[in-house]
């Protein structure tokens, strides 16, 4: 399955793949760390008990800048279609 977000297809494979890249060169820094106690990131991508944060999935998928990514109804819902779970953090 593929859904569309900002004229891109994004698959479930793609998601797969850039969380796998994500634990591999960002899991265990500092970057990861500030993330999940920052206030302001208020959802994440939860798989397999990981919590990975949605726009920076969204950036190794598109190749965009996460500064481009607006609207957090429309990020839930393209992880929510390709049947991932975001949750709440705050």
């Amino acid at each position: 399955m593929t859904v569309t977000f900002r004229s891109r297809n994004i698959s479930e494979v793609d998601v797969l793949k850039a969380m796998l890249k994500f634990r591999r060169e960002f899991a265990d820094s500092n970057d990861y760390q500030n993330w999940l106690n920052n206030q302001k990131h208020t959802y994440a991508v939860v798989y397999e008990d990981y919590l990975y944060p949605p726009k920076y999935l969204l950036k190794l998928i598109t190749g965009m800048k996460t500064t481009e990514f607006k609207g957090a109804d429309k990020i839930r819902s393209t992880f929510d279609q390709l049947g991932f779970v975001t949750k709440q953090l705050r």
